[in-house]
């Protein structure tokens, strides 16, 4: 009997002290069961924002004068931000030039023999045949004011009387219009609309209509 007790006692010592349980075991299921179901439920970590991220906002670029499509084309290579650049027509105003006219003359033959008597005497003149000024007595059309006043002057001592009129100009001109993306005020904007102020004749920069976009 005492042989039997003292078995009994051995087996219950060993199954408190857990030899029943392999250690390999009780690693298994704590790496296959537990661990992966609590980093599982970790959050994500936020992502970064750039507080200094600013709004970029599209511009809307014109550059000229050019006197075909084809030098408008080949302009359009050498400007990095203009390779989808649009080739435009355009009509464009010029400066005026300075036109000395006698008054219009009551009927166009009236007209016609004062043009003629003038050039009998060697003055440079022809008669207008249409518009506004029809059957005037053109003396003649200058770029230069202080040309066009000179000979008002000496046309006055002959008792002439001519007057200065504006003669509009205009001319069909070709232009690049494209498109790009910068932030509101920005150095790099400035930059390059300093550039191309330096190659070019004429320079629009305007925002183009719609909604900025974030960078």
């Amino acid at each position: 009997m005492k042989w039997v007790a003292l078995i009994l006692l051995c087996v219950n010592v060993a199954l408190w002290l857990g030899i029943g349980l392999p250690p390999a075991a009780m690693e298994r299921q704590g790496v296959d069961g537990r661990l992966p179901r609590v980093a599982q439920l970790q959050p994500a970590p936020p992502q970064h924002q750039s507080r200094d991220s600013a709004p970029v906002q599209e511009y809307c670029f014109t550059v000229g004068w050019f006197d075909d499509a084809e030098q408008a084309g080949a302009a359009a290579k050498s400007i990095p931000v203009a390779q989808d650049a649009a080739v435009v027509a355009r009509e464009r105003a010029l400066a005026p030039w300075y036109w000395v006219l006698l008054p219009p003359a009551n009927t166009k033959a009236d007209a016609l023999a004062r043009v003629r008597e003038f050039q009998r005497q060697g003055v440079d003149s022809y008669m207008v045949t249409s518009g506004p000024h029809e059957n005037a007595i053109s003396l003649g059309l200058f770029e230069s004011r202080a040309a066009a006043e000179s000979v008002i002057v000496q046309k006055s001592k002959k008792n002439l009387h001519p007057t200065l009129v504006l003669y509009p100009r205009n001319r069909l001109s070709y232009a690049l219009d494209f498109k790009a993306a910068y932030a509101p005020d920005s150095e790099e904007l400035g930059e390059v609309g300093r550039d191309l102020s330096q190659q070019f004749e004429m320079l629009a920069i305007k925002r183009c209509e719609g909604v900025a976009t974030a960078e």
